[in-house]
């Protein structure tokens, strides 16, 4: 496409957007006089380069000369001869490519961005500040200062995404801003933390503690142990079975009773607040030697998480002053966070544990400056949190902090007002994940790998691991508290010291294997051990297909090699399908089955359980699957009440276990439903939703278009996305593209007597500007399951057929 046509659609898009923009009102009218500035406004977003950088740069911030090359993909290598260069230039870089990315995601985290677009967002506000987010980041940046390599990373990145503002002008910024009427904020190493944070709160805060307590007070707790099980049959956990555990753990103190009595909770609740995505995770594998075709190590990583435009992830490769490291990295914090060296490859999956934990506390009085603990009253410290918001008066609101954390329930706040509950978060401890970063792209070997991620206490992640020597490992890394036994599944009472956290795990006890008999590691979301792991811990979010279906392809293979890694990744196989499609199709009354209906129900009693995008069956399955499920646990979703019904997986084990319970009646009926009822009911359900789909929209209901996988625009403006992504998989599936969720960053490495060589894709783009010609460019090839080899050389031997842009940075004179 030549550039006049990129103008036009840009253009084109950019009306759309407008009339879109101003028909939500989000914030206000923008001032249409800079917006059509033609000098300006966003007629200047319509790029001619693929690259919007010159071709040399000055700044009084360099210390040194240095040089970044952009390869086919736009990825920058960036080549400096100091730390701080490095750091600087991946954070100027960054925010040429991505400043309204990390701009606009550092405000929605602080909490602040109703000064922006007005009082729409003033409860997603209170609410990050309720939770918080910013006192957390405080608590990092503090601990960080401690270590001044770590400092002076966060400090340089800090530079160089200021040095860019400063040189930019208003035509220079993104659309966006113009369309919000707003300009960027300068950027501080707090910024950073609060990323990371925001990373904790998607990954690490997910509970239902509450949900729990509600279903104890109603069903009692033998309905509840039957319906959620920590160690159901048939898990396939991340340290393979039969692992010893060859240490004497910190002793705990024995269950307590008081978990079965939740009296000390005055009151149900019925509204809790929204939780991170239940299918937020990751799959990694990493193969060793044994059995790989050439006998390298292969290592490989795929984040499951929300897809956007821009993407989540943003690439670079960093060289220089003792650091070769290449990959991805989270626009806003510096280093590589996913990635490789010349020496070692790591990768990360989300590691669910419970880490989140509520206490019920007891006030003195109304002017809630003490509360309750043992015999004691101990003081309150509150936090006056002014939340300004665009065209009103500020908001005040007071958050009261107990030694748990903050009070992030209380009879101000609009989610609640029934309890007053403090949030005891391991994310609010101090700590040093930036030491970690720095020390992990500079490692060499496994105990360097080690001791590095030894620092990296939250999100918890199970981080593989694969050296240039030809060993193999995976640790669940993180800060993970000592428990009694059931301790965090209900309410705890904040009065009583016994109800405190034991302590935490030492790290060396974290759960870790390196090259196991078997000769591969795996992880996706699932448990981390069997139930001989000496310590409690319990998640409800936990993953029971994708890493089965992983284990069992990797256990089959044989002459390994990088290709059949990027397949397995790309994996459609439904593993749910294959386990439970016979059960279910085996209770309808067959001789009702007729027309259409008969037509269905033959194409899924030959279907192979691939959920590949052309097809109809996955579409009629998953309807299917998901309304089966509804209608067993109606009681427990009917209820005015905050519950957590069982899991897919658990309900399945239930339906092939018991014939008859109390949650197969649907109450809203007279009749007494059976289980076939419901699945009879579910597979009618299913087929007539496929027929009207297909009736309104005039096509066959393809799972790709029944789905419609997409990549939103940020502020999910229509015309800057991609919709009906010809990808299949499906949450529970190793490809797992669902809606507007997915694998958001695939990479495969192979390391070993012919170095490091790396492949990746990603439904983006490294160009956040929606008038650049490469926005969003490598969409297609990511649903296609298409990867690019990335140039990972020296500036010297960097191959020119692939060189797209070089930029000569240079110290201002």
């Amino acid at each position: 496409m030549n550039f006049k046509s990129v103008r036009f659609f840009f253009f084109l898009l950019l009306t759309g957007a407008l009339v879109y923009y101003l028909n939500i009102n989000i914030g206000g009218i923008p001032a249409v006089g800079k917006l059509l500035n033609p000098f300006s406004g966003f007629w200047q977003n319509g790029e001619v380069q693929d690259i919007n950088i010159p071709e040399e740069v000055r700044s009084a911030y360099l210390q040194d000369e240095a040089t970044v090359l952009f390869d086919e993909l736009s990825i920058p290598h960036i080549y400096a001869s100091n730390e701080h260069d490095i750091y600087f230039l991946q954070g100027y870089i960054t925010a040429a490519n991505r400043l309204f990315q990390i701009d606009f995601s550092a405000r929605a985290t602080a909490g602040t961005l109703s000064a922006t677009l007005g009082g729409r967002t003033l409860e997603n506000d209170r609410l990050q500040r309720r939770k918080g987010l910013m006192f957390a980041a405080e608590r990092l940046l503090e601990e960080t200062k401690k270590d001044p390599r770590a400092y002076q990373m966060l400090e340089a990145y800090s530079e160089g995404i200021n040095a860019y503002i400063e040189q930019a002008s208003y035509k220079d910024y993104g659309v966006e801003y113009k369309l919000l009427n707003t300009t960027p904020e300068k950027w501080t190493p707090l910024k950073s933390c609060l990323m990371l944070k925001s990373m904790a709160n998607m990954l690490s805060r997910r509970e239902v503690d509450m949900e729990s307590t509600n279903f104890l007070s109603l069903y009692g707790k033998e309905a509840f142990d039957q319906l959620f099980p920590e160690f159901p049959e048939g898990i396939d956990p991340i340290i393979p079975v039969g692992t010893p555990f060859d240490f004497t753990p910190v002793k705990t103190a024995e269950e307590l009773e008081l978990v079965r009595d939740t009296s000390y909770v005055s009151a149900l609740v019925n509204k809790t607040i929204p939780k991170p995505n239940p299918f937020n995770g990751s799959n990694n594998v990493v193969v060793g030697p044994s059995m790989t075709k050439n006998s390298d190590v292969i290592l490989s990583n795929e984040p499951d998480l929300g897809l956007s435009l821009p993407s989540i992830w943003y690439l670079a490769h960093l060289s220089g002053a003792g650091v070769n490291s290449m990959g991805s990295t989270i626009p806003g914090i510096p280093g590589i966070v996913i990635g490789f060296n010349d020496q070692i490859a790591w990768g990360n999956t989300n590691a669910p544990r419970d880490l989140v934990d509520w206490y019920a506390i007891t006030y003195k009085n109304d002017g809630r400056n003490e509360y309750l603990y043992d015999d004691k009253w101990l003081k309150t410290d509150k936090r006056v949190e002014v939340i300004k918001v665009k065209g009103t008066d500020d908001f005040i609101d007071t958050v009261i902090y107990t030694h748990y954390g903050p009070v992030t329930y209380d009879k101000t706040f609009a989610g609640n007002g029934k309890e007053d509950f403090a949030m005891r978060w391991q994310a609010h401890d101090p700590s040093q994940e930036y030491k970690a970063l720095y020390l992990a792209n500079r490692a060499k070997n496994y105990d360097d790998f080690v001791t590095a991620f030894s620092y990296f206490t939250g999100p918890p992640q199970n981080y593989c691991y694969g050296d240039i020597e030809g060993n193999i490992a995976l640790w669940i890394h993180g800060k993970f508290p000592i428990k009694w036994n059931g301790q965090g599944k209900f309410v705890l009472d904040g009065s009583n010291s016994k109800h405190e956290w034991q302590g935490f795990i030492p790290h060396e006890q974290n759960l870790h294997v390196k090259n196991p008999e078997r000769g591969f590691v795996s992880s996706a979301n699932q448990h981390w051990a069997d139930a001989s792991y000496p310590y409690y811990s319990y998640n409800e979010g936990l993953e029971y297909y994708r890493g089965r279906r992983i284990n069992e392809r990797l256990r089959e293979m044989e002459n390994v090699t990088v290709r059949d890694i990027q397949k397995l990744q790309n994996d459609n196989f439904n593993y749910i399908a294959s386990e439970n499609l016979g059960l279910m199709l085996d209770m309808l009354d067959s001789t009702s089955v007729t027309g259409s209906y008969l037509n269905y129900y033959n194409t899924l009693r030959s279907w192979d359980f691939f959920n590949d995008p052309d097809l109809v069956e996955p579409t009629v399955f998953e309807l299917m699957q998901d309304r089966v499920r509804y209608l067993i646990w109606d009681e427990i979703r009917d209820q005015e009440l905050a519950l957590n019904t069982p899991s897919l997986f658990r309900t399945f084990d239930l339906m092939r276990r018991v014939d008859s319970s109390q949650f197969y009646d649907i109450k809203e009926t007279s009749k007494k439903e059976t289980l076939q009822d419901l699945v009879q009911q579910s597979f009618t359900y299913a087929v007539d939703s496929v027929l009207s789909w297909e009736n309104i929209n005039g096509s066959s209901a393809k799972w790709y278009l029944f789905k419609d996988s997409n990549v939103r625009h940020l502020l999910g403006i229509p015309q800057f996305s991609t919709n009906q992504v010809r990808i299949g998989g499906n949450h529970n599936i190793v490809n797992a593209a669902g809606g507007n969720h997915g694998p958001s960053y695939r990479m495969v490495v192979s390391l070993g007597d012919g170095g490091v060589n790396a492949w990746v894709n990603y439904p983006g783009s490294q160009t956040g500007n929606v008038g650049n010609p490469r926005y969003g460019h490598m969409i297609d090839d990511w649903a296609n399951g298409k990867y690019t080899k990335v140039v990972f050389t020296g500036k010297d031997d960097f191959p020119q057929e692939l060189l797209l842009h070089t930029t000569q940075f240079k110290p201002k004179k």
